[in-house]
C-alpha cells in the first residue's frame, strides 16, 4: 500500500509539472523522510511565477497535492525524526555470548565470542534498531582439556571450513525490529538480519529485555543453522560418525548497553 500511494502521488506531481510548466514549482524535502524517499512540493513558499490566469486551477491541484503528500508523510509515521532513538553502546566487558557445536552422537564443544555494537533506544524504553557484531578473532573454547586441544579447534573454526576469518572477520546482526511476544509475556520477538561468511539471512528469536535509568539489559537464546550460510563442512549424511558436525550451532547471549 505505501509503494502504491507513493508511486500514484509521484505521477500525479510528474503529471502536474508536466502541464503546468509555467509555473515554478518549488520542491523541498523532508528531512526526517528522507530514508523513505519521500518527496513533496513545499506547502510553506510560494509559487514564484503565474503567467496565466488559467494557473489558479493548478495552482489549487499543486497545493491540494503538497497536502496529500504531507499527509501520506504523517500517516507513515516517517516525520517523528526517527522517534527520538537514542544509542546505546554495548558494554564489551558486561556483555557475553556462548556457543556450541555438537557431533553426531550428541558430544561437542563449546566456548565464547565477544560482543560489540550499539542498540538504539526510544523515549519509551523500547528498541528500535541497532547492530551487533562478533569478531572471529575472539573465538575462544572452554571445554577441551589442553591449551593445544583449544588452539586446534579455534583454528579449525576460523578457516575457510568453517567461518573462513580471513575473508570474513565478522559476524554482523543487524537488529530491525523488537515485538511483545503474545505467547511469552515479559518477552520480546528479536527480528533482524545476521550475516556470516558475506551472506545475509532473516533471523527471529526469542529474548527478554530490561531497562534501567541509564542502560539495557538483553538476554536471550536460540540455534542456527550454518548451512544456511553455505557452512556445509562435515554435514555429508556418508560422513562418519566420528567426524560428522550436526549444522546446528546453540548460543546464548547476554548484552548490556549503556546510553552513549
Amino acid at each position: 500500500m505505501e509503494r502504491l500511494l507513493l508511486s500514484i502521488t509521484k505521477r500525479i506531481f510528474r503529471n502536474s509539472v508536466q502541464q503546468n510548466s509555467a509555473c515554478d514549482i518549488s520542491y523541498s524535502i523532508c528531512d526526517s523522510c528522507y530514508s523513505r524517499n519521500i518527496y513533496y512540493p513545499s506547502i510553506l513558499q510560494q509559487i514564484s511565477t503565474v503567467r496565466n490566469k488559467g494557473m489558479k486551477k493548478n495552482l489549487l491541484v499543486t497545493r491540494s497535492i503538497g497536502l496529500l503528500a504531507l499527509t501520506i508523510c504523517v500517516l507513515l509515521q516517517s516525520c517523528d525524526k526517527g522517534s527520538g532513538s537514542l544509542p546505546f553502546t554495548v558494554d564489551e566487558s558486561a556483555s557475553a555470548m556462548e556457543w556450541k557445536g555438537y557431533l553426531k552422537d550428541g558430544s561437542g564443544n563449546n566456548g565464547t565470542i565477544k560482543v560489540s555494537g550499539q542498540l538504539l533506544v526510544n523515549d519509551k524504553n523500547q528498541i528500535t534498531g541497532g547492530h551487533i557484531t562478533l569478531p572471529l578473532s575472539s573465538l575462544i573454547s572452554i571445554n577441551l582439556p589442553t591449551d593445544e586441544l583449544k588452539a586446534q579447534l579455534i583454528h579449525h573454526l576460523q578457516s575457510a571450513d568453517f567461518f573462513d576469518m580471513a575473508a570474513h572477520p565478522e559476524i554482523v546482526f543487524k537488529i530491525i525490529s523488537l515485538t511483545p511476544d503474545t505467547d511469552l509475556p515479559g518477552s520480546y520477538q528479536a527480528f533482524g538480519e545476521l550475516t556470516i561468511l558475506g551472506k545475509t539471512n532473516p533471523v527471529r528469536f526469542t529474548v527478554k529485555v530490561n531497562f534501567t535509568e541509564k542502560s539495557v539489559e538483553v538476554t536471550g537464546a536460540t540455534r542456527l543453522d550454518r548451512t544456511l550460510w553455505g557452512m556445509r563442512y562435515a554435514t555429508d549424511e556418508n560422513t562418519a560418525d566420528s567426524m560428522y558436525v550436526k549444522p546446528g550451532i546453540d548460543v546464548q547471549f547476554r548484552l548490556v548497553a549503556t546510553e552513549h
